[in-house]
């Protein structure tokens, strides 16, 4: 009986962990320096870094034409399994949003309203 509680024990725990790491990883696959493109636009391109704070993501976009203009702040990213919401006000005060999946560890391509979008990951 003692030998079947130890294995029983043991195999809650190493569940415990396996899903502890899973969720880890899911966590990690939007974390980072990303360059966002939009195509067929005025060659908008944003640089961003989203760092996850008390469980949800955040960060800024910087626009690459300009540097010095201010940053536009990220309002919300809604994350589903591989595909994530980026919500931000513009510099017109409008909320925009950009829907991105990934493609792989560092590629994401997705949508902002009608254009198409892609980001890669800067390493």
């Amino acid at each position: 009986m003692q030998k079947a509680r130890i294995f029983l024990f043991m195999l809650l725990l190493g569940m415990a962990v396996g899903g502890h790491t899973q969720a880890n990883q899911r966590n990690k696959v939007f974390v980072g320096k990303w360059e966002i493109s939009i195509a067929d636009s005025p060659e908008i391109k944003f640089i961003t870094n989203l760092v996850r704070k008390k469980g949800r993501l955040t960060g800024e976009l910087t626009d690459t034409r300009n540097p010095a203009a201010p940053k536009l702040p990220i309002t919300r990213v809604e994350e589903k399994g591989n595909s994530m919401s980026i919500f931000y006000t513009s510099a017109e005060k409008k909320e925009l949003t950009i829907d991105l999946t990934k493609v792989d560890a560092d590629n994401l391509k997705g949508t902002m309203y009608t254009f198409d979008a892609s980001a890669k990951r800067i390493k």
